[in-house]
């Protein structure tokens, strides 16, 4: 089983991000990447250039949605070039809620 959804992100618009649900996270981790990794997780997160893919299992906490979430912030944020100082948290702390609500929002959609 999977669930899908794809979404642009609003001012970093050059990247995706596709969010997903799923019983197997690594089974979709190695279709989409034709890898054959045989780790186990409940979540997940990893990139193809601007292609960001975030993916838990239905079991999975908000707790594990917003660990995803910071991996995939992090990411948007190097490659912009935006190191994380306190100077910088408001946007690393903007995109993270962002990220983490627009997941929490799919998560409940039937």
């Amino acid at each position: 089983m999977i669930k899908k959804k794809k979404i642009k992100l609003p001012i970093y618009n050059q990247f995706t991000v596709t969010m997903f649900l799923t019983d197997d996270v690594i089974g979709y981790y190695n279709k989409v990447t034709k890898r054959d990794d045989k780790g186990e997780c409940i979540g997940i997160q990893f990139a193809k250039g601007s292609n960001i893919f975030i993916g838990v299992e239905l079991r999975a906490t908000i707790g594990t949605i917003a660990h995803e979430c910071f991996h995939a912030t992090a990411y948007i944020m190097d490659v912009i070039g935006c190191e994380l100082k306190e100077e910088s948290e408001e946007p690393y702390a903007y995109l993270l809620g962002y990220l983490v609500d627009e997941f929490v929002k799919f998560k409940k959609q039937p």
